[in-house]
Parts: C-alpha cells; sequence; structure tokens
C-alpha cells in the first residue's frame, strides 16, 4: 500500500477495537469517543498530507512505489532534509502541540532497522526480524507507538513496573508487565518495545525485550489516564480541542509474541550503545528539536499578534525582539546538525547530536519564557470592556490562554529556568512585523481552520 490517506488510517482503527479503557469503561468506538476522536483526526489529516503533497511527503522505494517520508533510511544530508521539511510540516499542522506523532517511531524503526547487525550479534533471526518489521511496517504505513520496557532496578513510574519474560517457546515468547506508553498508544496500531537506553548508574546492563505487536493483541490493555482530556469546544480550547492526547499505560497479562516480531529476548545488552550506534537517539532527537522550533515559532507568532492588536497588554512588545533572536538561532542551529550530518558503518546519515542538543535546550528554556510573555493577555482582567467585545481579540484571548494554561498547555510546558533577559544588538530589528509577518500568518490562518 505505501503511504496512506487519512480515512485509511480511521477505518484501520476502527477496524483494529483495540481493548482500551477509559475512566473504568472499555472503549467500543475509538474514532467516536470523545476524548480521542478529536486527537485520531488529528493524526488523519497527517497522512492525508501524503496524498496532497506526495513529491514533499513521501519518496519511491525501490519497486517504484512510493513510502511515507518518516520512513526513509537517509542516505545522504539532503534525504535527512527532506525527511525534516516533512516532520516540520507535521509540526506547524499541530502548532508543535501534537505531542506525539508517528513519525517520531518510524525514524527509530528505520534506523535500527538498517543496524540490524546490532540485534543479529544476540542471534541472527533478530537482525532478520528488526529488517523485515520495518519494510512491513513501511508497506502499511502504520501507526504505532513506542513504548521503553525500563530495567527492573530503574525505579519506573508508579503506573508501569516494567516488563517481565514469562515463558519462550518454539511459537515465540510471553510477556507480562506494564509500561508507560505515552499519548499516541490509545489511537495507534502498533505497539513497539525498546529496552531503556539510560540505567541508573552502577546499574548493570539488564535483559533486553524489543518487540512489537498489534494494539489489539490478546492480553494487551491500553489503560488511559482519568481525566486528562474532557470534550472541549473550540471557541474555548483552539488546541486542545484538537491536539491533546489522552496519556495511556500499556497492561499486557500473558502477552503472546511470535518470534517474527522479537527483536531482542533475554539478552544482556548495552541498549545506549544500540540507540547511540544506530543513530535512532539522534534521529528521535531530531523529530523532537523539530517540533518544539515549531511550537516556539507559533507562540512568537502569537505573541507578535498580541502586540499588534492589543500592545498595552503586559510586557509582550519590548521581548519579541531577544525572543525572536533566539529563534533564528535554533533554526541555524538545526540547518547545522542536518548540514553536518554524518554516515554511519551502515551508511545511514544522522544528524550532529551536538546541534540538537543545543536546539533540545533552547527550546525548553524559550518555550516558559513565551508562555510568561502570553499568558497576561489570556486572561479577562488585564482587558476593556470595548477588548471582549472584539471577536478578534477575543480569538486570540482564548488562544493565548489554551496556548499557556490549559491543562495541556500545563503538562507540555517544560519546567526549565527562564533565560536570562540580555537582548543584544543584533535583536534590535528582530521585533519588526515584517520579519514576523510569517508567523503572524501562522496564526491567524490557524484560527480561520475549519477542521
Amino acid at each position: 500500500m505505501g503511504a496512506r490517506s487519512g480515512n485509511n488510517y480511521l477505518s484501520a482503527l476502527k477496524r483494529l477495537n483495540a481493548e482500551l479503557w477509559i475512566d473504568g469503561e472499555r472503549a467500543r468506538d475509538t474514532i467516536a469517543h470523545p476524548r480521542l476522536a478529536n486527537s485520531a483526526r488529528a493524526i488523519a489529516s497527517l497522512y492525508d498530507m501524503q496524498m496532497e503533497r506526495p513529491e514533499a511527503m513521501t519518496f519511491r522505494i525501490d519497486d517504484g512505489g512510493r513510502a511515507a517520508m518518516s520512513f526513509i533510511q537517509p542516505a545522504s544530508a539532503e534525504d535527512l532534509r527532506r525527511r525534516a521539511r516533512m516532520t516540520k510540516a507535521w509540526a506547524d499542522y499541530g502548532c508543535g502541540f501534537i505531542a506525539d506523532t508517528p513519525d517520531r517511531a518510524n525514524a527509530v524503526i528505520a534506523a535500527t532497522a538498517a543496524a540490524q547487525q546490532l540485534f543479529a550479534a544476540a542471534g541472527s533471526r533478530y537482525g532478520d526480524n528488526i529488517r523485515n518489521y520495518y519494510l512491513e511496517s513501511r508497506s502499511h504505513d502504520w501507526c504505532a507507538a513506542l513504548a521503553i520496557n525500563p530495567p527492573v532496578q530503574a525505579a519506573p513510574p508508579a503506573a508501569a513496573t516494567g516488563l517481565k519474560l514469562i515463558e519462550k517457546s518454539g511459537a515465540g515468547i510471553v510477556v507480562e508487565g506494564s509500561l508507560a506508553a505515552g499519548g499516541l498508544a490509545a489511537i495507534a496500531e502498533e505497539l513497539i518495545v525498546l529496552p531503556a537506553a539510560i540505567l541508573e548508574p552502577g546499574t548493570p546492563p539488564a535483559p533486553a525485550l524489543a518487540f512489537a505487536v498489534p494494539c489489539n493483541t490478546k492480553g494487551l490493555k491500553l489503560v488511559c489516564e482519568t481525566g486528562s482530556i474532557e470534550p472541549r469546544g473550540r471557541l474555548g480550547y483552539p488546541l486542545s480541542s484538537r491536539f491533546d492526547q489522552v496519556q495511556c499505560t500499556a497492561v499486557l497479562e500473558n502477552v503472546a509474541v511470535p518470534w517474527e516480531r522479537v527483536f531482542l529476548c533475554g539478552e544482556s545488552a548495552d541498549a545506549g550503545a544500540l540507540y547511540a550506534e544506530s543513530g535512532a537517539a539522534a534521529h528521535a532527537m531530531h523529530q523532537r528539536a523539530i517540533n518544539g522550533l515549531a511550537k516556539c515559532e507559533f507562540l512568537l507568532g502569537l505573541a507578535a499578534c498580541i502586540a499588534r492588536v492589543a500592545g498595552s497588554v503586559g510586557p509582550t512588545s519590548d521581548r519579541i525582539g531577544t525572543m525572536a533572536a533566539i529563534i533564528e538561532t535554533m533554526r541555524a542551529r538545526l540547518s547545522a546538525g542536518e548540514a553536518n550530518a554524518r554516515p554511519n558503518k551502515w551508511g545511514i546519515f544522522a544528524p550532529d547530536r551536538d546541534a540538537l542538543d543545543g536546539v533540545r535546550a533552547m527550546s525548553s528554556r524559550l518555550l516558559p519564557r513565551l508562555g510568561d510573555a502570553i499568558r497576561p493577555f489570556g486572561s479577562n482582567q488585564d482587558l476593556s470592556q470595548s477588548d471582549r467585545d472584539d471577536s478578534r481579540l477575543a480569538a486570540f484571548r482564548g488562544l493565548a490562554w489554551d496556548a499557556t494554561s490549559s491543562a495541556m498547555a500545563l503538562r507540555q510546558m517544560p519546567r526549565e529556568p527562564i533565560l536570562d533577559d540580555q537582548a543584544s544588538e543584533a535583536t534590535a530589528g528582530a521585533s519588526d512585523d515584517s520579519a514576523l509577518a510569517s508567523l503572524i500568518e501562522r496564526v491567524e490562518a490557524f484560527l480561520a481552520r475549519p477542521d
């Protein structure tokens, strides 16, 4: 099939009928459930972009067909940039607020499959399995959620105890336990389990488990966080109502995994080296950095809209120049990370980790600052009655509140120290509307979107 459409994804999700529990009740129709429907439609819209823009969102494979660009195994820095442009288009669609999208898992699977020898070192079939799973995933364009199996010694979150290997047989393995599965799992088709990359200091390598199962596998329950999302209207929650995802715990009770879907089983493995040598960690970080940039850009555009429409509200206007300059630096570092990509021993290009670390650090520190600049505008007490009567201003106010103070925003906001308020001469002209016009247009286009 190759790259899919949104309707194909939604139809497959409905047929899947995974065992999904919300507020103590089984959700029988995922795509119609009020706490899941909007986030499923958002993912469907990402898949629709592949149909609408095939040259930008897909690539040619050996048989002449097309596959989703997120599955590309970059053979050059330009391939990496092509995937980055596709990832950025997806991130911009969600304004950086879709916490988990399928491209992250796809990039990780593509990288590990190219480095199949790392798995084959524990057994030849494991190398074949990870390669075959990648090809099957690419062929179906599955929506997959990643779950990391923590070592027993690492004290995982209370809701996730980690997995235990119960049995090996000629047919496969049986596992049980629970894992934090993130926000995509409730609306995913596949669950991919990988070992933790980082162990506690002094912890010896733990027996590694890596495998993939369909989300409707017998014994697999997806238990959604209670009350994490409530039905919301577009007027007061323009971002949350579209993009908020229910956090999930995957509970596995005697789940049977056939050998062809097992990538590691019980072997003591240095998972940190596996991620580093395959480039999977760098590719996952690349996706996160791009999403962080998209969110920063959207919030900066919103701050610029606020300054232009109601500049007297809060200390927004005089800080835009500094924040715009920081975002320009983030873009430059991201470009440098892609330009300085180098091939690993399997010929797959990964972005430069140092540059990505810089983008991630700047993003996590800039986001709270942008929130501080925008948040006062989201409060009614700062607006006059005439301002409240202005529908355009009301739309910006609602967007400002949802982007900085809603439950979704607070969950996603990094807990990082704020950057020192040091504006340099280089930022003096950055607050001019002409430099921010495209970001202002992005915010206004979002508010006008019918989806």
